[in-house]
């Protein structure tokens, strides 16, 4: 026996054709058969980093969303300060009564309050915070912010800086049922800008 032939004898399979080997099996077949994945394309890995990062971006977005839905100013306003209008509406006051709207103020900034009796009586006309609020309720008496504030006027308009936070704007009619109109129409418009 020539030592070609005991070598090609030994290195094939059993049952195998002679001459057919591939040659010695290695004993270490490589990273693949301890679980590793194979080395990935650089492009490959380039598309997935992308994908992952899109992703997050749009989970972040939608948590970011949902996490201030349901404020008046919006979530884009409130995250790069836009001017947004809060409050556009007419309300109805009955005589020796009061109105409160609130007002979500999304950051600081100043606040433009504009309101015009278009029916009825002059108006008390003033903006307030919870406190304020509160002691109106109670005591029938509050207290106003800064120079948001006149007395027995059918034309309000000011501007003044706000901290985030919710306010209230009160009109409240002082008059006697018995000499003036039953109620009075008002209308309010509220603007935030930095």
């Amino acid at each position: 026996m020539e030592p070609t032939e005991g070598f090609n004898a030994r290195s094939q399979p059993s049952g195998a054709e002679p001459g057919t080997a591939k040659g010695p099996v290695p004993a270490n077949p490589g990273p693949q058969a301890a679980g590793f994945a194979p080395e990935m394309p650089p492009r490959r890995r380039i598309v997935k980093t992308i994908r992952l990062v899109a992703t997050l971006m749009l989970l972040e977005t939608y948590w970011l969303f949902f996490s201030h839905a349901g404020k008046p100013a919006g979530l884009v306003s409130a995250a790069t300060h836009l001017p947004v209008n809060l409050a556009s509406e007419v309300d109805s006051v009955a005589v020796h009564s009061w109105r409160a709207v609130p007002i979500q103020i999304p950051y600081t900034g100043s606040l433009t309050i504009s309101a015009h009796v278009q029916r009825g009586n002059s108006m008390t006309m003033m903006l307030t915070d919870g406190n304020g609020l509160q002691k109106l309720k109670n005591h029938k008496w509050g207290s106003y912010l800064g120079e948001f504030y006149a007395p027995h006027t059918a034309d309000f308009h000011h501007t003044g800086r706000v901290h985030p936070g919710v306010y209230y704007f009160v009109i409240r009619d002082k008059h006697v049922e018995t000499d003036s109109p039953s109620l009075s129409d008002v209308s309010i418009e509220a603007r935030i800008e930095p």
